[in-house]
């Protein structure tokens, strides 16, 4: 699972630096429930409800490396909270495939042109509705969420029309 070439990158080797090396079971509804907790004040100030889909609750685990994860779970997450609308719900799902654990991030933002979809995991890179929100933010916490994905085996991809949210899925080998 460990990529060598990725490790590398200065960005990743100073942020995510257990990146797979430290693989553990994660039982998927606590750490789930442990990530929304952690994120109930920020939807709470801009009334925003966090749903847990029960396929979450009926899920068993995964094997990764925690750390990691929770940075992953977390960037997530918390740009569904951030950037969705007020008065609306984000919501996280999961899925088993016979080889791949599917994590589905939805929110009711604004949503991405295909343009922004197209460099959305680049590094520094912000969409158009992101820097008009006032929303601070870096620019490379889905390139260092993806990238974190890719050293466990998996993806990060994004899937949104513009004005009607965006999906993000994540998936982890298992």
């Amino acid at each position: 699972m460990f990529n060598p070439e990725l490790d590398r990158d200065p960005i990743i080797s100073r942020t995510i630096p257990s990146a797979s090396k430290y693989p553990a079971d994660i039982d998927i509804p606590s750490f789930v429930h442990e990530i929304v907790e952690s994120l109930e004040l920020s939807a709470m100030q801009r009334e925003v409800r966090i749903v847990i889909d029960p396929s979450v609750e009926e899920a068993g685990v995964f094997r990764a490396d925690p750390q990691t994860m929770h940075h992953v779970f977390f960037n997530l997450m918390a740009n569904a909270v951030k950037y969705t609308n007020p008065n609306t719900e984000v919501r996280i799902a999961y899925e088993r495939s016979p080889r791949m654990h599917v994590f589905c991030f939805v929110d009711q933002g604004p949503g991405m042109s295909a343009h922004d979809q197209a460099h959305i995991f680049e590094g520094y890179h912000r969409t158009e509705a992101a820097v008009r929100s006032g929303q601070y933010g870096s620019g490379l916490g889905l390139y260092l969420a993806r990238t974190a994905a890719e050293l466990h085996g998996g993806s990060v991809n994004v899937m949104s029309t513009l004005g009607e949210g965006a999906r993000f899925t994540l998936t982890i080998p298992g």
